[in-house]
């Protein structure tokens, strides 16, 4: 059997550039960590305009990027500008009649997670993403270990650390996460979502009392108040289809590798299974146990 673009191919929500950024915010900062990173940005038309992650809103209401916004409007005002001040640019774009083997290559090349699939019009038809391409290796055995696709040099952050210390960490070593350590044992995980999420809870609060605050008030609460305590996680040694199974399964981007004292070996996200799977494999390979 031959995979079709479209048996990978799935459709997300979209969102128009003339939109508020706190409709951005809304969608990327749901109720736990099955909100998308990304959202794709189109015009009346469904043509694509931008992306919108959840790094660059974090930029952007840190003050990261655009302090002459913060100094004009503030984080309320800010959250009303539109969406196409704050996006980036789309580039990796493919039309509908592109081969699944290219667009996996190119994925494993360039290390992403996601392609946007347009029309000739360049109207969005849908995405494959690493969620998508995961789902169809669900319950599949590699007799390849979590330590040969995992990665080693991760970024942590203790429990008192404030907010704002994790989002620039977060914005300065781009990484969705950070593993929370205390005394060499991982306590927590707190991510991108969990802190737009609060940032969201704060601007619910700012509109009740018709106030305003900065950022450094926003994010001066601890992480251990915020991170997820839960921390679902895979052993070096596990197959890598135990780990896809549990991203899948808890709906996480990316799970936390521990050794058998419970100290921590590394990161292993959704676009780590997708692209250096199909390195160790080779993306042939791996487009047959897609079919």
């Amino acid at each position: 059997m031959v995979l079709k673009l479209s048996e990978l191919m799935v459709r997300k929500p979209l969102i128009h550039r003339e939109d508020p950024l706190i409709l951005g915010l809304s969608m990327l900062a749901g109720k736990d960590r099955s909100s998308p990173y990304r959202v794709v940005v189109v015009d009346d038309e469904s043509r694509v305009q931008g992306i919108l992650t959840g790094r660059r809103v974090l930029e952007v209401l840190t003050g990261y990027r655009g302090e002459s916004l913060w100094l004009k409007y503030g984080l309320h005002g800010i959250l009303r500008l539109p969406i196409f001040l704050f996006i980036d640019e789309a580039r990796h774009i493919f039309t509908c009649q592109e081969h699944p083997q290219t667009i996996l290559q190119y994925m494993s090349e360039n290390d992403i997670g996601h392609v946007i699939i347009v029309d000739d019009h360049m109207s969005v038809k849908g995405v494959i993403d690493e969620f998508a391409i995961l789902n169809r290796l669900r319950g599949k055995t590699f007799g390849i270990k979590v330590k040969e696709v995992m990665t080693r040099n991760v970024h942590t952050i203790g429990p008192n650390a404030l907010l704002m210390e994790a989002a620039k960490k977060m914005i300065s070593y781009k990484v969705r996460r950070l593993p929370v350590i205390e005394h060499g044992r991982v306590k927590g995980l707190i991510t991108i979502t969990d802190i737009l999420n609060h940032i969201m809870a704060k601007d619910v609060e700012l509109v009740r009392y018709d106030t305003d605050i900065t950022i450094e008030n926003v994010l001066s609460e601890e992480v251990r108040n915020v991170m997820s305590s839960n921390v679902i996680y895979v052993r070096p040694t596990d197959d890598v289809g135990i780990a896809i199974d549990k991203v899948l399964t808890h709906d996480i981007s990316g799970l936390v590798v521990m050794g058998s004292n419970n100290d921590l070996l590394g990161i292993v996200s959704r676009i780590d299974l997708v692209t250096r799977l199909s390195k160790v494999l080779g993306v042939g390979n791996l487009l047959e146990l897609l079919e």
